[in-house]
């Protein structure tokens, strides 16, 4: 007798790939326009970030999206959804902390800045390793770089006089090859999202030149994106949104746990029931011979 595993290769859990990086680009447009209008607000979508990534974490390592999608991560898919959350909160623990003002916004950047060169050069070194392997799992760790140099960029700009021309276009782009490649076989989703990308790079350019102000510039942004978004996934935003309101009622279930019973036989309720959930059919193939031969004579 065969067993196997009925574990296909998973994306990012419940949601798709390139929708995650769409999550964490909208929230990062909010803030800039939040630091334009100096607003108090402006701590919210770093907030979001941090609490959506930490129950992202969670939901990774206890593959509690087999709950819902009976389908496990590999080793690779879990670490690397961890991994790039991990990095986007530490991006978003230094936002706090410059928001906050607790610390010189110079020795942030300069910080930030060692850690993205670190970054960049980790996913250079794999994307280098993969591309001649022949497979193409590289492409969503160059959006995610792509992403932490932009918002790393465009942060200087709202908070420090400083002015580097067309450097924040250039992630813009590749994403857009990228996913050009990525799109090859849908025709529609290639029109689309090349149109939207059109118009964003547009606007870097008219930033560049002047022709716009910053806070219609952001603006823009954020409403090109949450496009983006409705055309692509939105089901995925919404529950990469509600994900941490779930960890939390969950959370809340196991404290009345808890109190209310016992502490050991809380535990072994739990485990026994986390067992069941996430427990994965296998797949059972005879070699001792087929109950109902018949069935195999019928023609197709």
């Amino acid at each position: 007798m065969i067993i196997i595993n009925n574990n296909p290769v998973a994306f990012l859990m419940l949601f798709d790939r390139f929708a995650f990086i769409l999550y964490i680009l909208l929230n990062y447009s909010w803030l800039l326009l939040g630091i334009i209008y100096e607003s108090p607000a402006r701590i919210i979508p770093v907030l979001t970030i941090l609490f959506s990534l930490l129950s992202v974490i969670i939901v990774t390592l206890f593959q509690l999206q087999t709950i819902v999608q009976r389908h496990k991560l590999d080793f690779d898919g879990k670490w690397s959804t961890v991994s790039w959350s991990s990095v986007h909160i530490f991006i978003c623990i230094f936002f706090s902390v410059d928001i906050l003002e607790l610390a010189n916004i110079l020795v942030i950047f300069g910080i930030l800045g060692l850690f993205l060169t670190f970054v960049s050069f980790a996913v250079l070194t794999m994307s280098c390793k993969v591309i001649a392997s022949g497979s193409d799992v590289w492409i969503p760790h160059v959006h995610l770089t792509c992403i932490c140099f932009w918002v790393l960029v465009n942060y200087l700009y709202v908070t420090l006089p400083i002015i580097m021309p067309f450097m924040t276009v250039l992630p813009v782009v590749l994403i857009l090859v990228l996913r050009l490649y990525e799109n090859s076989r849908s025709l529609k989703q290639i029109c689309i999202e090349t149109t939207l990308f059109l118009i964003v790079i547009a606007l870097h350019i008219c930033l560049d030149l002047k022709q716009i102000s910053a806070e219609h510039f952001y603006q823009m942004i954020a409403t090109t994106v949450a496009l983006m978004i409705f055309f692509s996934d939105f089901k995925s935003i919404l529950i990469l949104f509600a994900l941490p309101f779930i960890l939390i009622s969950f959370s809340l279930y196991c404290i009345g746990c808890f109190i209310l019973n016992k502490e050991q036989a809380t535990i072994e309720s739990l485990t026994e029931k986390y067992n069941r959930f996430v427990k994965i059919d296998d797949l059972v193939i005879s070699l001792d011979g087929f109950e109902n031969d018949e069935s195999w004579d019928e023609r197709l």
